[in-house]
């Protein structure tokens, strides 16, 4: 019997997917694999995080759906038509950016485009194992690496090559690990709120007033007052900061403040996807 009710509520899904089975709503099956978007529409939204309308599991599990997903272009993958270099033959950033390769594929991979999906370059999450721990948001091998802000790439003799070597303006870079990304973004916000009220503190102080640009034990400086209501920074060298005293942990060259303000141009390079704001 138990056998049987199982065979008529298999054959009943099985008539519902074919409309053979009229139900108060229609099935409404998703488009075959690549004929529509990959990426859930209404996702995640910035006003229900703020007002506390989302659970921070639901927040990590529509993180991971982005992360993993295969973007097309239905999605906004890709970029528009190639445009017209100038003379020295620089990519543009982006947007009408790479050529079709032999008139098929869109990814160029020097750059950009690189991937589909951000797991395609940040999959390792260990080598400490045989076979290699795989896992979201872990590091990327040689293969995967990025060839980001590269210009001139013809590699005929005489043009852009000297002794065998073609001259670029860009750079070879390895996905890193990005674990606890969101802690080093909250540190950062926490240091820059402190380096600004030191700053703060000296606008309001007498002229030749200095004070110690120190935050979390890192001494990044001194600012002195002019006693007018402006201030003199100077900057160790070798720190990657400026005088505007925000501290920016993301990107190669220190120049992204958050996590989303570097993912927006990643998102760009390796996608050809544009956030909206």
């Amino acid at each position: 019997m138990l056998l049987y009710r199982k065979l008529i509520i298999g054959l009943m899904g099985v008539c519902l997917i074919h409309g053979t089975v009229q139900s108060a709503e229609p099935v409404v099956l998703p488009p075959p694999p690549g004929e529509g978007p990959e990426l859930p529409d209404n996702l995640i939204n910035q006003t229900d995080i703020e007002n506390g309308n989302i659970r921070l599991r639901n927040i990590i599990k529509a993180g991971g759906i982005v992360f993993t997903t295969s973007f097309n272009r239905y999605d906004g993958f890709g970029d528009g038509p190639p445009d017209i270099f100038d003379d020295t033959q620089v990519f543009p950033f982006r947007g009408d950016r790479a050529p079709l390769q032999n008139g098929e594929t869109p990814i160029l991979r020097i750059n950009g485009l690189g991937a589909e999906s951000c797991t395609e370059c940040h999959s390792v999450v260990s080598r400490a194992t045989v076979p290699p721990t795989f896992g979201v948001g872990g590091h990327g091998g040689t293969i995967s690496s990025a060839m980001a802000g590269n210009g001139l790439l013809d590699a005929d003799e005489g043009v852009g090559v000297t002794d065998g070597i073609v001259e670029t303006t860009g750079r070879f870079v390895n996905p890193p690990i990005v674990f606890g990304s969101g802690g080093v973004e909250l540190l950062g916000k926490e240091m820059t709120r402190d380096l600004q009220a030191i700053k703060t503190l000296a606008e309001s102080s007498e002229a030749g007033v200095q004070f110690d640009l120190t935050t979390k034990g890192v001494f990044f400086g001194t600012v002195i007052s002019n006693g007018d209501g402006s201030v003199e920074i100077e900057i160790e060298n070798d720190l990657s900061i400026d005088e505007d005293l925000v501290i920016r942990p993301f990107g190669r060259k220190g120049d992204k403040f958050t996590i989303r303000d570097f993912d927006r141009e990643a998102m760009a390079f390796h996608f050809g996807i544009q956030p909206l704001d």
